[in-house]
């Protein structure tokens, strides 16, 4: 069997999705939110990351204050390489829920994509 093209882009997704604990708990959303969000760490699993952008968006519109919907429209935008909607995403995720380890990880990943080592440290 041929071996597949690295995937530089789907392997990015994949390690941030390891280093973000993986996909989050539903069971504290309502319905409505939980398949979007479900859907959406699954695209970018996928490496769908525009898909999971969008998906991600939809869902804050409908629950604002969860800040794990900030997280995962962060590191979709990290993926498309957005830095500056990632950092905004990071920043309202960590407004909500200051304790978050995923969040400060990304925040630490957009530091040193942007060239800020001490910051990232």
């Amino acid at each position: 069997m041929p071996q597949q093209p690295f995937d530089r882009s789907r392997t990015l997704a994949a390690a941030l999705l390891v280093c973000l604990l993986g996909t989050p708990s539903l069971a504290q959303i309502g319905p409505a939110t939980a398949l979007l969000e479900q859907s959406s760490w699954k695209a970018l699993d996928a490496g769908q990351h525009e898909s999971a952008a969008t998906a991600f968006r939809e869902a804050i519109a409908i629950d604002p204050k969860n800040p794990r919907l900030h997280v995962g429209a962060a590191v979709a935008a990290y993926a498309l390489r957005r830095d500056a909607e990632a950092q905004a995403a990071v920043d309202r995720a960590l407004a909500l829920d200051p304790a978050r380890r995923d969040a400060r990880e990304l925040q630490g990943r957009l530091l040193y994509r942007g060239g800020d080592l001490n910051g990232a440290i």
